[in-house]
């Protein structure tokens, strides 16, 4: 027994000494206080490597050869040769320039090291003064200063910054995790707040300046003076609420076999109105394509939400607005109040959507080049009422503020059609433009076709809102059937199954962006005009994605680029070159 539990205290011990060494190790325990951002290499030969394999599967390594081996480059190039500990963490530290009275040279590279006298050996030209070592790299056009801060060499432009001392960056919940990934910019919110939060202060009374003196010309605006500069108040309290509340941001890269992720994350103080109101977010593991028939889609996705906190962040932004407002008085006040009033009815009653951004087919001007189908989800009914109180609800506005009536219009028309059951109201919109003449209208025509804008809702049952415009009754008519039996085509396509497993599983929202059938539109678009190409693509590749989430106290974006997608994009980057240039076909990958 007393064998086994000396071997356990070993244990135990050992993972203490381990992680308080990986702690001491640890490159933000190296970065001045006076640091405003900090971008973190992690395992410097290995995030080289990561990026040698993405820059040869892109074929583009072969036109830049430093991609081939970017550390071994970088150290041939800097002449170094022994010293430093390829396994460890890099960093680059922006410096305030306040502190060090400089803007171009404000900056200091935390390099690991194995031995950092053997490090400094490296330079023969090395002097050292105090802690200070002066040395010229090869190739640099002024020398550099050092200092070893810990398991760092410390080298910066000034010696004033490689005489600083360090006091370390403390970060913790998802900020702490994401510092793990290849490349990471951390964003010293505590440092850049004070530096900003001046700025806004000066900002918003210039502004509210500005706004008196526009407005002591025009004696009909006015009265509106109080709600405009209230409007702008509550921008930068936003601006503000964001700096005061934000703990720490970042952006970070991540190398994986197949593409590149790339995760913006901010993360707010626990208990903060912005921390609150991230926490009690939702997310969910469902995907958000059903219901979205087969097609050729320009992008697609959804959301979901929690229309009560939603409907309380807009009303504490624009309520305080529409009140002063309502103090104006006048037919200006009474349309803003109603279409307020709607557009938080309609807040309210909605619970996610689901939409799919059809790519064009057939001629320009046949055809609507703007093509979209939507599925809402909540409260159908009101829904149903708000949308089209809304459409109605902007004629009323530009009316009461000086648009001529005529100009812009909604005419609604209940049971225009049924299509597989569903009685969908149409609401055709007319907009008239001065001056604009055929030109104007022949635009018209090719965003939204022959007929111009006319948008089709129904309800689909007591949760669901379907609505289109742009695309044929068949379209319609196969999002309604796929809406009822709750069939997931796009989400089972491997194109989007493999950018899907990218995203974080629990999401708020996911956005996929089909940039080949952007491409491809766009290519279709010009040939028809005149300025035709022949660019090859591979077909059905997989499309770029994106995704919304929240994760405790902390808002974040994910992206995947697939590699696949990438490759053909520069490929077809390349044959459009050449043939601008009179070149032929040719690029990357034989296309």
């Amino acid at each position: 027994m007393y064998r086994v539990s000396r071997i356990a205290v070993g244990a135990v011990a050992m993972v203490v000494l381990v992680a308080a060494n990986m702690v001491r190790a640890s490159v933000l325990d190296q970065v001045p206080g006076e640091s405003l951002i900090v971008v973190k290499v992690t395992n410097v030969k290995a995030t080289s490597d990561k990026l040698a394999k993405f820059a040869t599967d892109l074929g583009v390594a072969a036109f830049a050869p430093p991609l081939m081996d970017p550390l071994g480059f970088i150290r041939e190039q800097a002449g170094i040769t022994a010293g430093t500990n390829d396994a460890g963490d890099m960093a680059f530290v922006f410096i305030d320039p306040a502190v060090t009275g400089s803007d171009d040279q404000s900056f200091v590279v935390l390099i690991p090291v194995s031995d950092y006298g053997a490090f400094i050996g490296n330079f023969a030209d090395a002097k050292t003064d105090g802690s200070v070592t002066e040395f010229t790299p090869n190739g640099a056009p002024s020398p550099v200063f050092a200092a070893q801060w810990g398991d760092y060499a410390a080298v910066a432009p000034m010696k004033e910054i490689a005489s600083l001392k360090p006091t370390g960056m403390k970060v913790a919940g998802v900020t702490e995790k994401e510092l793990g990934k290849d490349i990471v910019m951390l964003a010293n919110t505590r440092s850049i707040r004070t530096k900003l939060q001046p700025h806004l202060t000066e900002g918003r009374a210039e502004i509210a300046k500005s706004i008196d003196e526009e407005l002591s010309n025009d004696a009909d605006m006015a009265k509106f003076g109080p709600t405009i500069k209230l409007g702008v108040d509550r921008l930068f309290d936003i601006a503000d609420s964001f700096l005061r509340d934000n703990d720490a941001s970042t952006v970070a890269i991540n190398f994986v076999p197949d593409g590149l992720n790339i995760s913006v994350v901010a993360e707010f103080t626990n208990g903060s109105y912005l921390g609150d109101f991230v926490s009690k977010n939702k997310n969910t593991t469902e995907s958000f394509t059903v219901g979205l028939p087969a097609g050729k889609y320009l992008a697609f996705g959804g959301f979901t939400g929690d229309p009560v906190l939603s409907a309380k962040m807009v009303d504490d932004i624009a309520a305080p607005v529409v009140a002063e407002l309502q103090k104006a008085g006048g037919k200006e006040a009474d349309a803003v109040t109603k279409f307020y009033g709607i557009l938080m009815d309609y807040i309210k009653a909605t619970e996610g959507q689901t939409f799919g951004m059809v790519a064009p087919e057939g001629e320009v001007g046949q055809t609507a080049l703007l093509q979209v189908v939507n599925i809402y989800t909540g409260d159908a009914a009101k829904m149903k009422a708000a949308y089209i109180g809304m459409m109605e609800g902007q004629s009323e506005l530009m009316t009461a503020f000086g648009m001529p009536a005529d100009q812009m219009s909604y005419t609604v028309t209940p049971g225009a059609k049924t299509i597989e059951g569903l009685a969908f109201d149409q609401v055709k919109g007319d907009f008239k433009i001065d001056g604009g003449g055929p030109e104007v209208e022949q635009m018209m025509k090719f965003m939204y076709g022959p007929d111009g804008m006319n948008f089709y809702v129904a309800e689909l049952g007591a949760d669901k809102l379907v609505q289109a415009f742009g695309i044929d009754d068949a379209m319609i008519a196969a999002t309604v059937k796929a809406t009822k039996d709750k069939t997931d085509v796009l989400g089972a396509l491997p194109g989007v199954k493999a950018v899907t497993a990218q995203l974080p599983a629990n999401k708020s929202g996911v956005f996929y962006v089909a940039i080949d059938e952007f491409v491809g539109t766009g290519l279709n678009v010009a040939k028809q005009f005149g300025f035709g190409m022949n660019v090859q693509m591979q077909p059905d590749l997989p499309p770029l994605a994106m995704s919304t989430a929240t994760e405790g106290t902390a808002i974040r974006i994910d992206v995947h680029a697939p590699t696949q997608l990438i490759s053909q994009l520069i490929a077809a980057g390349f044959q459009i070159a050449m043939q601008a240039q009179g070149g032929g076909r040719g690029g990357p990958g034989g296309l």
